[in-house]
């Protein structure tokens, strides 16, 4: 009895963390900084916290596009503008 009551919580726990939300340092807006790694993301419009944005443009290069960019953004709650050649993230309460 003991062995299969591990094995349900072990399992409910692994369910669980599962089906948390992405971690917030997926959020691109997290942080101001400008990348140029595969994409070229550029903070526009820092928060008033110094340390993220409201707004962020990504615009592709010659190896990828801003699908994951787009993707993420809208993945974390905020709303992406533009499509895979280039776009805005807008923080949810800064739209329009």
């Amino acid at each position: 009895m003991a062995p299969r009551l591990v094995m349900i919580v072990a399992s409910t726990l692994s369910l669980a963390a599962c089906m948390q939300q992405k971690p917030t340092n997926d959020d691109v807006l997290a942080v101001t900084d400008t990348t140029a790694v595969y994409y070229t993301t550029k903070c526009t419009h820092p928060n008033t916290d110094g340390e993220s944005c409201d707004r962020k443009t990504c615009k592709k290069d010659s190896r990828t596009s801003c699908a994951r960019f787009a993707d993420r953004c809208t993945q974390t709650g905020h709303t992406y503008e533009g499509n895979d050649d280039a776009g805005t993230c807008i923080r949810e309460d800064h739209v329009g």
